[in-house]
């Protein structure tokens, strides 16, 4: 409560006529940062990008880069894409060597990706995808790859992507992408190919495991992986010519294998 009381009043505090006079000082900046992310945090987006963008003009101060973050953040929220993104765009020119410069790059993605552009976002993402750092791990901007790949590209525009020039730790996700899309197409025997390929190149990858597992829940053909049964061929009669307990207690777990949804997932032996 005491909280709330004191951000109601940091608002009410904000409503000035005007900003410092510029240049401002750097304690002047912070503070008005220092507001300004208040602000944000309390969704009041119009007063905080107010201040986010007039510390972004101010002259080498500490705040310029994070405040133009910030002010894409609250574009993005506010859905205006293009603003968005142009923002961003002058950020990733400006301060490629920024610390924030892994979540800008996202950022631009969603901004991308929000103005219906998902095939550009990923061509964008894969050609800036670098090692992570601490604020944005690889992680998130694989599965951003993996999201727009699965909801906005054809099995064929995710093939054609294995042969370009793709950083390694992506690979998984898009042999990961095919496999699943073909499996959808019913192309069963290619979706094993692709298998193969992912289990010889990324043996300890994340998707390698989805994808066999994928495979034992689905009617695909069977890899090596698959649960082996052994079958044995009884007799219904026996040489007396009576029947065959043995034989009739097998046909019955028989038919109800054969009639499980893991019929197909299972690699048969006889003997």
């Amino acid at each position: 409560m005491v909280r709330k009381l004191f951000l109601f009043v940091l608002i009410l505090l904000t409503a000035r006529i005007a900003f410092p006079q510029s240049p401002a000082n750097q304690n002047e900046i912070n503070s008005e940062f220092e507001i300004a992310v208040s602000l944000f945090d309390a969704n009041q987006f119009p007063e905080a990008l107010k201040i986010f963008q007039w510390i972004s003009v101010q002259q080498e101060n500490t705040k310029s880069t994070v405040s133009l973050l910030f002010s894409a953040k609250i574009f993005l929220a506010q859905k205006n894409f293009s603003s968005a993104e142009k923002t961003l765009h002058k950020f990733i020119d400006s301060y490629s060597n920024s610390k924030y410069i892994g979540e800008a790059v996202v950022l631009y993605v969603e901004a991308l990706k929000g103005s219906g552009r998902e095939k550009e976002a990923v061509s964008f993402l894969i050609e800036n995808f670098t090692d992570g750092d601490n604020q944005i791990p690889n992680q998130r901007k694989i599965n951003l790859i993996a999201s727009l790949l699965d909801n906005s590209f054809s099995l064929k525009e995710v093939d054609e992507l294995l042969g370009k020039e793709i950083n390694n730790e992506l690979k998984p996700t898009i042999f990961f992408s095919v496999i699943k899309k073909n499996i959808t197409a019913g192309n069963n025997e290619t979706a094993k190919l692709s298998y193969d390929i992912l289990k010889k190149d990324f043996p300890t990858a994340t998707e390698t495991a989805e994808a066999a597992h994928l495979f034992n829940q689905s009617y695909v053909v069977p890899t090596e992986d698959s649960p082996k049964i052994i079958v044995c061929l009884l007799p219904i009669t026996n040489a007396h010519g009576n029947e065959n307990q043995a034989a009739k207690d097998v046909k019955e777990l028989n038919l109800q294998f054969m009639n499980s949804t893991h019929l197909r997932e299972t690699n048969l032996l006889f003997y």
